[in-house]
């Protein structure tokens, strides 16, 4: 039964949902760190991140069915031993230098983490009393998503001047044994019927593919996705190559990327009531299309200028867009359903396939450190107007029927 949400419910939530983006994006000040750690190239960053993502895609299939079968508390806490184990090898796998043991690790943590995701956004459908308040509470969980992303490489940055890198790693332990906690407090449990088996619950979900409004309004979604993991995987090393950039200084200037997500985010909360989500998807995408026509054509003033107020500007503005674009096409797709556990899985597979996709295809292609940014930004950008136009003929056609 749908009921007004708590405020320490929210708060549980907003952090909860964030544990996979905050796993992901407190190591990128360290890089610099386990290059030298495990004498890795700066290539080899690209495989690390596409690794824990494909551990994070892996959990979008796995928790659907689980989430039916055992309940949304049972599911997130089984999730997060699974964090906080893994959180347990990665500090093992440093102290004895052991790269193979440090990628299962990271493989298994994005998999623990992904629980949070997938269960949180289905949780939210089923508890919000009505559209409105789903609206919000998508956009609340969307900035604390992305707020994490960016705001943990700037904590990173700071506590490694301070204390180190090795910090960093105990740090993400502690943090996974507060939100486990957190779960077992304060989040609520859903009952299931005991009668239907894995398999029903697996074909229903596979069934959600066939839904073409909730796959596009997902790929839309997924372009946010694909620029913060971008960032993750090339954009971070690129900004510490081209402007020399210490873990301190790199999480500072990741402060225009969360300005950006800041404002994007609450332009939509403002506005939900007041306008259609499609024409706030366009707004957006015109945003977007802005800081993407500067980093393409004006890529020779910022990175030969050694302008990184340029550059973080410019993915500021970026981020204003996929504060506006995440949020809104969520709302389309998880309201194109009424079975919200495979509509938020599916939602969350896109969300996180595309930027894996994106990154292995990086990783197969001869390109430089900024094209191997920017292209990918770029050809997604273009997919996503593709499905924004399929999205638009979809949901006209469901009007005149």
């Amino acid at each position: 039964m749908k009921k007004n949400i708590s405020m320490l419910t929210k708060a549980t939530m907003t952090i909860v949902v964030s544990a996979a983006c905050i796993s992901s994006s407190l190591i990128i000040p360290c890089y610099p760190y386990i290059i030298s750690t495990f004498r890795l190239l700066p290539a080899d960053i690209s495989f690390l991140v596409s690794v824990f993502l494909f551990g994070y895609l892996l959990g979008q299939i796995v928790y659907s069915p689980v989430i039916q079968k055992l309940g949304y508390k049972k599911t997130l806490i089984s999730g997060f031993l699974i964090l906080i184990l893994s959180n347990i090898f990665q500090l093992i796998s440093i102290k004895l230098h052991l790269f193979q043991l440090f990628i299962v690790a990271r493989f298994f943590c994005a998999l623990g983490s992904a629980s949070g995701l997938v269960c949180i956004f289905s949780y939210a459908a089923d508890i919000a009393v009505e559209s409105i308040a789903l609206k919000r509470l998508v956009s609340m969980l969307f900035v604390s998503l992305t707020l994490a992303a960016y705001f943990s490489i700037t904590v990173s940055g700071l506590i490694i001047s301070f204390v180190g890198n090795y910090a960093i790693f105990i740090l993400l332990q502690i943090l996974s044994v507060i939100q486990i906690i957190l779960i077992y407090i304060f989040i609520g449990d859903k009952k299931t019927s005991k009668k239907k088996t894995s398999k029903v619950y697996l074909k229903a979900y596979l069934l959600h593919f066939c839904n073409m409004k909730l796959v596009l309004a997902s790929l839309i979604a997924s372009f946010s996705t694909i620029v913060t993991y971008l960032f993750n995987a090339t954009g971070a090393i690129l900004a510490i190559k081209a402007f020399h950039l210490s873990p301190k200084e790199l999480g500072l200037f990741c402060l225009f990327n969360l300005m950006g997500v800041l404002v994007g985010s609450n332009f939509y909360s403002i506005f939900l009531k007041n306008k259609k989500s499609l024409r706030i998807l366009g707004l957006a995408l015109c945003i977007c299309l802005l800081s993407i026509l500067i980093l393409t054509f004006n890529q020779a003033h910022i990175f030969s200028h050694d302008s990184p107020f340029s550059f973080f500007i410019t993915l500021g503005i970026l981020n204003i867009g996929t504060g506006i674009i995440y949020p809104c096409a969520s709302f389309v797709a998880l309201y194109s359903s009424k079975c919200s556990p495979s509509a938020s899985s599916v939602l969350s597979f896109f969300k996180i396939f595309c930027p894996a996709l994106a990154i292995y295809i990086i990783s197969k292609l001869d390109l430089n450190i900024i094209n191997g940014f920017i292209y990918p930004i770029c050809g997604a950008y273009i997919a996503t107007i593709i499905f924004y136009v399929l999205l638009i003929f979809k949901q006209r056609n469901e009007k005149q029927l």
